[in-house]
Order: C-alpha cells, then sequence, then structure tokens
C-alpha cells in the first residue's frame, strides 16, 4: 500500500518569493535611474563648467578694454613708457585676475625679445605687426619666412596668393587663375578683390589653414592705417620693409632704455615720425644709408610713433578643473569699439 504525500506552498512562502522578485526588480530600475542622473548630473555639470569658463574670458577680455579706454584719458601718459608698460607688461593687472569660479590672464607672447618669444601679461599692439591689406608681397612673403620660419617657396606661393585675394584683376602667381582655382572647389565661392576685414576671412585663401594663421597673428594684422609703430614693431617686421638688422638693432637698443628691457617705464619713446632719424641719431651713431633708410619709410606713409588698435588674448581656468577658454578680441580706441571677437 503506498502512501501519497500532497504538498501545499505555504501563502507566506509565495508572499516571500514575491517580495523578492519585486524588489530585484525595483533594484535594477534603481540602478538604471541612478546611472541616468549620475550623466545627467555629469553634463549638466560640464554645460555649467564651459558657461562659467565662458563668463571669466569674456571678464578677463572687458577688464582689459576698460583698463586701455582709462589709460587712454590722458595722452602724455598713455604715449609714455609708462603708459606703455600699462599696456603691454602689467601682471598686477593681466595675471591671474581672480573671480568667484577661477581666474583669467590677458597675456600674449612678445616678439621682441633677441632668443625667443618672452610670455607677457597684457596686450598687444596692432600697429606693431605687418598690415596684409597694405603690404606687397614680397614683404609679406619675408615676414613667413623670418616669423613662421616657413618653406621660401611655400611662403612665396601664400604670400602672391593673400595679395591676389584681396586685389582686383589678374593673379601674381604664374600659372594660377584665382576665379578658376576658387570655382571649382567643392564648395566654390570667389575672390574677394577687396581687403580683409576679419581673421577668419584669411582661412578661405589658397595654402591658409588653422595652424598658419594662429602663427601669423604674432606678425601680422589686417587692422589699422597700414603705419607700423616704431615703439612697438618687432626685429622680423622691420626686416620685411626692409631695414637691415643692424639698424632693427640701434633702434631695439635706444627703445628698451637704460635697463635693457622691453615694455619697461624707462623705455624711450619716440614721439615724431619725422624726426625718427634725427632722435636716434643724438642717441647712436646712425651711417647715412641708415638714416636714408629710416626717411623712405615715412615719406612712403608707413611710419607711425602711436597705435589705437589692440588685441586683446583673455584665458580662463576654473579652480575645481584645468579646462580652459581663451577669447581673442581686438579693440579699436580710436572708434571705441570692438573690431573681432573669437571664442576658442
Amino acid at each position: 500500500m503506498r502512501l501519497r504525500i500532497r504538498t501545499r506552498a505555504s501563502p507566506k512562502g509565495a508572499i516571500l518569493i514575491f517580495a523578492l522578485w519585486a524588489l530585484a526588480f525595483l533594484s535594477v530600475i534603481a540602478a538604471q535611474l541612478s546611472v541616468a542622473v549620475r550623466q545627467r548630473i555629469t553634463v549638466l555639470e560640464r554645460l555649467n563648467a564651459r558657461i562659467e569658463l565662458r563668463y571669466l574670458a569674456q571678464s578677463g577680455a572687458r577688464k582689459a578694454v576698460s583698463l586701455l579706454k582709462s589709460y587712454a584719458k590722458d595722452a602724455d601718459f598713455f604715449f609714455a613708457g609708462e603708459g606703455k608698460q600699462l599696456r603691454h607688461n602689467n601682471p598686477l593687472q593681466f595675471s591671474e585676475i581672480k573671480f568667484n569660479a577661477g581666474k583669467a590672464s590677458v597675456l600674449y607672447w612678445d616678439e621682441n625679445n633677441s632668443q625667443e618669444p618672452v610670455r607677457k601679461f597684457g596686450m598687444t599692439d596692432e600697429a606693431a605687426k605687418l598690415n596684409i591689406n597694405k603690404a606687397k608681397s614680397g614683404q609679406i612673403d619675408r615676414l613667413l619666412v623670418l616669423g613662421l620660419k616657413m618653406n621660401e617657396e611655400e611662403a612665396k606661393q601664400l604670400a602672391m596668393a593673400l595679395v591676389d585675394w584681396r586685389s582686383p584683376g589678374d593673379s601674381e602667381l604664374t600659372g594660377f587663375y584665382s576665379d578658376e582655382y576658387y570655382a571649382n572647389l567643392q564648395f566654390p565661392y570667389r575672390s574677394k578683390e577687396a581687403d580683409f576685414e576679419t581673421w577668419d576671412e584669411l582661412l578661405l585663401v589658397k595654402g591658409m589653414n588653422e595652424g598658419i594663421l594662429k602663427q601669423m597673428r604674432r606678425f601680422f594684422t589686417i587692422y589699422g592705417d597700414g603705419r607700423i609703430n616704431i615703439n612697438t614693431v618687432p626685429r622680423q617686421v622691420m626686416a620685411s620693409i626692409g631695414l637691415t638688422d643692424d639698424l632693427a638693432g640701434k633702434i631695439l637698443a635706444v627703445r628698451r632704455g637704460p635697463d635693457g628691457v622691453d615694455s619697461t617705464a624707462d623705455d624711450y619713446i619716440f614721439t615724431k615720425p619725422y624726426d625718427v632719424a634725427g632722435e636716434l641719431g643724438r642717441i647712436v651713431d646712425l651711417k647715412a644709408e641708415e638714416t636714408e633708410q629710416i626717411d623712405a619709410w615715412n615719406i612712403s606713409g608707413g611710419l607711425s610713433v602711436e597705435s589705437r588698435v589692440y588685441s586683446i588674448e583673455s584665458e580662463a581656468v576654473l579652480d575645481k578643473s584645468q579646462e580652459k577658454k581663451v577669447i581673442l578680441c581686438v579693440f579699436n580706441i580710436k572708434d571705441d569699439k570692438i573690431e573681432y571677437w573669437r571664442e576658442e
């Protein structure tokens, strides 16, 4: 005789199993929600950091503009050695300007050092640079080689392409027809046959790229009237317009004053374009041909002793991260306006 044993699930056991399954299911849902929330928080933190960086960089640039306008109110001071120092070598005002979330610095690389560029806190004089809208292709060519260390043939081709872009009529480039070249690109356009108006426009020119353009900002400009400020111009730019190395050295030595350092309070400031050769000759010995070079520079209308357009680069960093934000700004004191603004 066999005994049959019947088993019956306990109601409490069934409830426990159901509760465990429900708990496991809810745990999975909670984990997924937690991941989604963390991702969203991370995205929001990054967006907030970018916004903070942007405001920091903007604050640095706007402080530089405000100080520049303030300095310019006193013309005698503005064009003296002390004024030059405040604009171009002023870490007290332009190095690590503190704000709530981080700091911003207004800085540039000074090309007036005899060996390597020196990092300084302040702004750049656009009149210390060669104006692409006014310069001849040979001058642009020489400066590309001297300043950017570009290959001579590449420099020559790029210089002529830049001049061709702004000039009406036929190209200087042998065998190069600009209208045909630009018209047959994947996204065709025509050469402008007028002055460059913004830095970004140069990227449209044959042979130009972002890397070259960034380097060119150190020595070239498209702003101002094309006259070059002898009180700030670096050696490479003087060489590009035809001044000998000896003459450039004499100008730099006199300009730096007794301490031998550019952009300090004891800098010698040339004040009269028509008398630069005379002023220089009273301090150092000038050869007849050197006097002729300066006079020719002045007679051509290319010599200046002042500037009204300045380039400002504001670099911002957050305290809680190493992310950076850079704003490039060109400010025209004479017209009281921002000529260029780019955020990188």
